[in-house]
């Protein structure tokens, strides 16, 4: 029978408990590396959301059932990154890490293909934020400058400042982080231009935006830091192709806008919502900023077009969450099949990571994995239906595979 080893992935951890504590095998995780890590690090948030809401059976669904209609689920491969194709998808944005990488990748591909069709246009990245404090709720801190932005753009001086720099449109998306001083809303919104502009440009413009959105808040009983508080960047390189889910070196204006969510906090104690998520298994605190999080943010639009841009960019009607999250590679054959039985096991398992893994390897080492699982059918109640948990690999991997540990 064929035995394996399932490496400890390259994760930074902090706050990993003690090896005689009672959760040591759940870990805090701040951030993987590599793009084998990355998947097998969302399958594992995605295992925390569960837990948080277990009546919830959108999310409990997802990814662990096969679809309805269907007889089992596939392997696909396309454009070398493996995928499922057939499982049901709950197409949550803000409670469903899986979900919202689909999501925010498909919502990426169209925002960096609208540009690249229409070069004549330039987007500009402005970010706005207010200062906030301890204690504030999210929704008060959304509520403010989502009236503060209304505020702004619905006056003359708005309509004099997109006349000036040749503003066609604009594209906004909301992203939240938490820190020290409580939970920080802020947007991000891509200034659509048919101007290029050099970087001294750019300072007169962000100085004009700073006293427009300084008044608008103070409209709204808040207040910003000078110089802080709305910030202009060049987009140049915004067609190039983004390295999916983000890094340092190849994030731009497209990625900042549509992947805010899925993105690492910065290193100044400000935390996304997804690493909050990854230390709700120890702290008490951490689930209760979850909680607020996903209730706050449920129902709510990613990103936001002004009317005409769409159309103006040739981008279409705009697809809801639930259809993108479940775009899957449909021109690829199926490398294989597994049937319902068959995907309990690697459910139950924990193995979804570890067999798109094996996929991207190639067939013949997909083919050795699927040996196992299958070997492991057996293990299954025929009258009960109760399925026998499988023990883990054991041995060593072949030499041209990387696994990612993914088990909590």
């Amino acid at each position: 029978m064929l035995t394996a080893a399932l490496p400890t992935a390259t994760w930074e951890m902090t706050n990993t408990p003690s090896a005689h504590s009672p959760s040591a095998r759940s870990v805090h995780v701040l951030k993987p590396h590599g793009e084998d890590e990355r998947r097998a690090l969302l399958y594992l948030l995605q295992d925390y959301a569960r837990r948080l809401e277990p009546n919830n059976k959108r999310i409990q669904s997802c990814g662990r059932r096969v679809a309805p209609h269907r007889q089992g689920v596939a392997i696909k491969v396309e454009n070398g990154r493996a995928a499922y194709h057939g499982v049901m998808r709950c197409g949550s944005l803000y409670s469903c890490p899986t979900c919202a990488a689909r999501i925010t990748e498909q919502r990426r591909i169209e925002l960096t293909s609208a540009f690249d069709t229409h070069p004549e246009y330039r987007p500009y990245l402005l970010t706005l934020t207010m200062r906030h404090k301890y204690g504030e709720s999210l929704k008060r801190g959304i509520d403010d400058i989502q009236g503060a932005w209304e505020f702004m753009k619905s006056g003359r001086a708005w309509q004099a400042f997109k006349t000036r720099w040749y503003i066609v449109g604009t594209i906004r998306a909301l992203e939240v982080t938490h820190g020290r001083n409580g939970w920080h809303p802020h947007f991000h919104i891509l200034l659509v231009s048919e101007g290029e502009w050099e970087r001294h440009e750019l300072d007169q413009m962000q100085a004009e935006l700073e006293k427009l959105w300084l008044n608008a808040l103070k409209h709204h009983g808040r207040n910003g830091q000078d110089g802080v508080a709305a910030k202009v960047t060049n987009s140049e390189g915004v067609k190039a192709y983004i390295a999916k889910y983000g890094t340092e070196e190849s994030w731009n204006a497209v990625s900042e806008l549509t992947k805010s969510g899925v993105k690492h906090g910065r290193t100044d104690g400000q935390r996304t919502p997804f690493q909050i998520l990854a230390s709700t298994p120890h702290s008490h605190r951490d689930r209760k900023l979850w909680h607020e999080y996903h209730t706050t943010m449920k129902g709510r639009r990613q990103l936001i077009w002004s009317r005409g841009l769409r159309e103006l960019l040739g981008v279409g009607k705009e697809r809801p969450d639930e259809e993108l999250a479940q775009e899957e590679p449909t021109e690829a054959p199926p490398m294989a099949v597994l049937s319902r039985t068959e995907w309990r096991v690697v459910v139950k398992a924990r193995w979804r990571s570890l067999l798109l893994d094996a996929a991207e390897a190639g067939q013949a080492v997909l083919d050795t994995y699927l040996a196992y699982v299958r070997s492991q059918v057996v293990k299954v109640d025929l009258q009960t239906g109760q399925i026998y948990y499988p023990s883990p690999f054991m041995g060593e991997l072949p030499p041209n595979v990387r696994i990612a540990r993914h088990r909590s």
